[in-house]
């Protein structure tokens, strides 16, 4: 597991993470990680830094999975939970499979975001 995109993670979600007034200050609502990753090493990254149970409305880690894992994953926060997939060559599921409020193509990536 890439122990540095845990470190990212729980400093960009020190609020889940600390708790709100510990992490206030400290959570970035716009980040991006420095590497990309698999479908299904992002979902266990979110897991280990958040923890097993972490869910954002709707998201859930778990949700990743529905990706292929031909992809590449960008965690992401933009004030929520969001991810930059560049994709494969399998097809990539619906927003309402991963239950994804947006999910929109930007350039050569897929941005997906929960709110």
């Amino acid at each position: 597991m890439n122990m540095q995109l845990v470190e990212e993670i729980k400093t960009a979600y020190a609020d889940h993470v600390l708790g709100y007034e510990k992490g206030k200050g400290i959570r970035n609502l716009d980040f991006r990680a420095s590497q990309s990753t698999s479908p299904s090493e992002a979902c266990e990254i979110l897991k280990e830094a958040l923890g097993k149970d972490f869910g954002y409305n709707e998201f859930h880690p778990n949700l990743l999975l529905h990706f292929p894992e031909d992809c590449k994953v960008t965690l992401a926060r933009e004030g929520s939970v969001c991810i930059y997939v560049k994709t494969g060559a399998k097809k990539l599921p619906q927003a309402g499979v991963v239950m994804a409020d947006e999910m929109d193509k930007l350039g050569n990536e897929i941005r997906c975001w929960w709110d």
